[in-house]
């Protein structure tokens, strides 16, 4: 059992000191390797019981296909999917995961890019060559950034990018529902791919810094931005953002005004006062009330956007303003 002892001296203070026990619980558990072995033996166990127990697809339901050699992964994603009434198939490497298309025809892939033996590019390529299956929607899984020269290779059917270990739930459900039926005014992929290469034209894409002190909304703000092909900067306090301005000349700002060190309303002031008023910053608040938006406009900002912001139009005010910014 643990204790907790004290010692007190008047005048001077007192101290705890605590004593934990040693945690017993780990003893014969398996290490990491082992547990990765366990996973992808039980999802190989899956298959082999294809097609009575686990493969069974009921008519009702959207079917996502998951192709990735990492099998936490893939359960990490498959947990996420069956809560929401998807059914799910799977493969761990890119041969099986052509067989699957080729037999299954599923609704959506999440295709990993980098895999051994047939990666995610050659798997595309083999896909666009069938008429029946090259419209099939993909999302990408990808550990890190694509170079450009990747992206620029991407087809069409590819709907959005989300990165391993950032996997942020709300934002990959509404990434597949946008994929099955993008909303009306939503952008779709082949807007943002040719913006995208239009952009890549010049010496580099748009760079956009996102300051947002609270984690769950920067990944939020992130991870919409991210499948538009922006390259995105993040700083978490008012001070860091005016750095990294001066440092990293961003086209484009998201501001919150509610920050740690300095406010967003004085970071604002500051970037006007070193660097004026070429780049567009856009407010983020959770009290948008009555005479705000004129505070706002008054200390520096070009716009303001209300919490919680919902994903089209984060990006339809961020395409304004890059729009105007393009244009000049």
């Amino acid at each position: 059992n643990g204790r907790i002892d004290v010692a007190s001296e008047p005048g001077k203070g007192s101290t705890f000191t605590i004593t934990v026990p040693k945690d017993r619980r780990s003893k014969g558990r398996p290490s990491e390797k082992e547990w990765r072995e366990k996973i992808r033996n039980t999802l190989l166990s899956k298959i082999d019981k294809e097609p009575k127990e686990i493969m069974s697809v009921e008519k009702a339901k959207r079917e996502i296909l998951i192709i990735d050699n990492d099998p936490v992964v893939i359960r990490e994603l498959e947990i996420i999917l069956k809560d929401e009434g998807y059914s799910i198939r799977f493969a761990l490497d890119g041969l099986r995961g052509l067989r699957e298309i080729e037999e299954h025809a599923p609704d959506l892939i999440l295709l990993d890019l980098r895999m051994p033996g047939i990666d995610g590019f050659e798997l595309l390529e083999e896909v666009g060559k069938k008429e029946e299956l090259k419209d099939i929607p993909v999302i990408i899984i990808i550990a890190g950034d694509l170079e450009r020269s990747e992206r620029e290779k991407l087809p069409e059917s590819v709907k959005g990018i989300i990165t391993k270990g950032q996997i942020e739930k709300k934002a990959l459900l509404e990434m597949i529902r946008n994929s099955f039926s993008p909303a009306i005014g939503s952008v779709t992929h082949e807007d943002a791919r040719g913006r995208y290469l239009a952009n890549s034209r010049s010496d580099r894409p748009f760079r956009i810094l996102v300051v947002e002190d609270t984690p769950d909304n920067l990944i939020f703000l992130t991870e919409v931005l991210r499948p538009l092909e922006y390259m995105i900067f993040t700083a978490v306090d008012g001070q860091q953002a005016v750095d990294m301005v001066k440092k990293e000349k961003p086209h484009l700002v998201l501001m919150d005004v509610q920050l740690p060190v300095i406010s967003g309303y004085e970071a604002t002031r500051r970037i006007r006062e070193a660097v004026g008023y070429g780049i567009p910053i856009i407010a983020l608040t959770a009290k948008a009330m009555k005479g705000d938006r004129e505070k706002m406009l008054s200390s520096g900002f070009d716009d303001y956007l209300s919490k919680p912001v919902h994903p089209e139009v984060l990006i339809k005010k961020v395409e304004e303003w890059l729009a105007r910014m393009y244009q000049k």
